[in-house]
């Protein structure tokens, strides 16, 4: 997925919100928090890191993540996943890359165009290693942009039958051609695995040819673009986005002869990146549904303004079942899986190493928006991966469908502090990237969590109001090219219900550029942030309960 310059344009710059005040040499304000609206009563506040430990970064390296998969080589700019495979020791992911890309401080590409995917590699979604291109620009039909990364376990790809090579299912970007649908094949070797690729090097299928093309006049520029693949009751299964919907094509050939079958008209167009899986309802082998997450946009009305959250660009994801045509057919319709403005453009895969693909999904986002992912301060490169997350399917006794989520990659960090609210007077905390998990006993339905971030650059707030039952997030910057950008500065609010009976616990993971939450109500909320580099990063909470503990990991 990437929009195309005609659709998006450069990147629209509009007024700020009217409760947001700027300064350009403080931290950006926004109304006082220390007051509730709820019963006027003061919040207490905690200060959770040391100023004293604060270390300034170089101005070369002030957004370089320590626990995120940021631009190769610092250079270009990285965005949609495209998946990921097993093999045994290593988890290989995939993500759109064009190396060439630069934009000047109004957005525009002063650079090249043109995306392919790069090939990252990891044992445990923590420490990452950086390989190389593996899907290549350019050919007769365009560059290597959205699509999936397929594992072929019946050797359907293979002339020899012979079975786990990987597949990439790509959208060819080709000018007057428009967007077309491609595939790549990264051999598994012979049958004894001798000349095994383990997805370094993907080359042409089909003679170099679309496996389904977008079947409109050269120079129309339909939508026509990431395709999600799969085989069903040995049919090949492609889900299309086209626009406001996704069009579902079947074939007996994965190489071709693809007919539309049907579409499946998903809500917040436009529409993109989709994911279609089987899982298990509440871990029930005999209950099974499908669920389908795609990305979209929240505050488009597309002539249903009933169906508007107001919280922008996301990825979203409906619960149902698939018709006799492969259609997916809601039973339930559309949610926002993540409800901040930073997860999007996400791929999830099924883990091979567990083994039961129908117990959870991992998948990965890309984290910004193209609201403003051209603007954003850098030093030379834009984007960066998500943390990898762990999805299960749920029901509650209402009949609610939701999703059980949970981030993967930590569980080999050592444990750096412990300790309740009167320990943060004596422990000295050093902030920059670290998971805090907060856990809060005597929890009230009345009771007010505000989490603040923030330096002389930037300010992102938190907000869990158990009255209202309500959970908002807010950010403001001083950078030139985000302070009055609507995308980026847009309050995002949902409702929620809290059950006081479980652990009120809220989980942070920070790291230079980005903030990724766990709510108490297991909701998640993925931002990011600009730094200023050279000033001290506070971590304020300001809460009606001081009884809570802490546990903290420095990265």
């Amino acid at each position: 997925m990437k929009k195309l310059l005609n659709i998006l344009g450069v990147l629209t710059i509009c007024s700020s919100s009217a409760m947001m005040l700027v300064s350009c040499e403080n931290t950006p304000k926004q109304k006082d928090d220390n007051q509730t609206e709820n019963d006027n009563k003061k919040l207490d506040e905690y200060n959770f890191f040391d100023k004293s430990l604060y270390q300034p970064k170089d101005e070369q390296n002030k957004f370089l993540n320590n626990f995120h998969v940021d631009a190769p080589d610092k250079k270009g700019m990285l965005n949609d996943m495209q998946g990921a495979f097993f093999d045994g020791t290593y988890w290989h992911l995939y993500f759109l890359y064009n190396k060439d890309a630069e934009y000047n401080s109004n957005g525009e590409q002063i650079g090249k165009n043109g995306t392919e995917w790069y090939h990252v590699q990891t044992k445990d979604f923590n420490t990452y290693e950086y390989k190389s291109l593996a899907v290549k620009k350019w050919n007769d039909w365009g560059d290597a942009a959205g699509g999936t990364l397929y594992l072929d376990v019946d050797g359907d790809f293979n002339p020899d039958k012979i079975k786990n090579g990987r597949v990439a299912i790509s959208t060819a970007y080709g000018g007057e051609k428009g967007q077309n649908i491609m595939a790549y094949y990264s051999s598994p070797g012979n049958e004894n695995g001798v000349g095994n690729d383990f997805g370094y090097n993907f080359e042409l299928l089909n003679n170099g040819k679309p496996i389904l093309e977008n079947g409109k006049a050269e120079g129309t520029y339909p939508d026509f673009r990431d395709p999600h693949f799969f085989k069903k009751d040995n049919k090949f299964i492609m889900y299309v986005s086209e626009l406001d919907r996704f069009g579902v094509y079947v074939s007996d050939n994965p190489l071709g002869e693809y007919k539309k079958t049907g579409e499946y008209l998903a809500k917040h167009a436009m529409v993109e990146c989709a994911n279609l899986f089987e899982l298990k309802v509440n871990g029930d082998q005999k209950n099974k549904k499908y669920v389908m997450i795609y990305g979209g946009n929240g505050n488009n009305t597309n002539e249903n303004p009933e169906l508007v959250d107001n919280l922008g660009t996301g990825t979203y994801y409906a619960v149902g079942h698939l018709d006799s045509n492969f259609v997916f057919v809601e039973d339930q319709p559309a949610k926002r899986l993540d409800f901040g403005a930073d997860f999007y453009a996400a791929k999830f895969f099924n883990d091979y190493k567990n083994g039961d693909l129908n117990d959870h999904l991992i998948g990965t986002g890309w984290m910004s928006s193209w609201d403003y992912n051209r603007v954003v301060p850098n030093t030379g490169y834009w984007g960066n991966m998500s943390l990898a997350r762990e999805i299960r399917l749920t029901q509650n006794q209402n009949g609610e469908y939701g999703f059980e989520q949970k981030f993967l990659g930590q569980d080999s960090w050592k444990k750096t502090k412990s300790g309740n609210n009167s320990d943060l007077i004596s422990n000295k905390l050093a902030g920059g990237s670290y998971k805090l998990d907060l856990n809060f006993k005597n929890v009230t339905d009345s009771d007010k969590y505000i989490l603040s971030f923030s330096d002389k650059k930037y300010k992102t707030k938190i907000e869990i109001d158990l009255k209202k039952n309500k959970i908002t997030s807010l950010r403001s910057s001083n950078y030139d090219t985000l302070k009055q950008n609507n995308g980026f500065i847009q309050e995002r609010s949902y409702n929620t219900n809290f059950d006081l009976t479980k652990d009120f616990k809220i989980s942070l993971n920070v790291d230079t550029t980005t903030i990724e939450v766990i709510m108490p109500d297991g909701s998640a909320i993925s931002l990011l942030k600009f730094i200023d580099g050279n000033s001290f990063e506070q971590l304020k909470l300001l809460s009606t309960n001081n009884n809570f503990t802490f546990d903290y990991y420095q990265k």
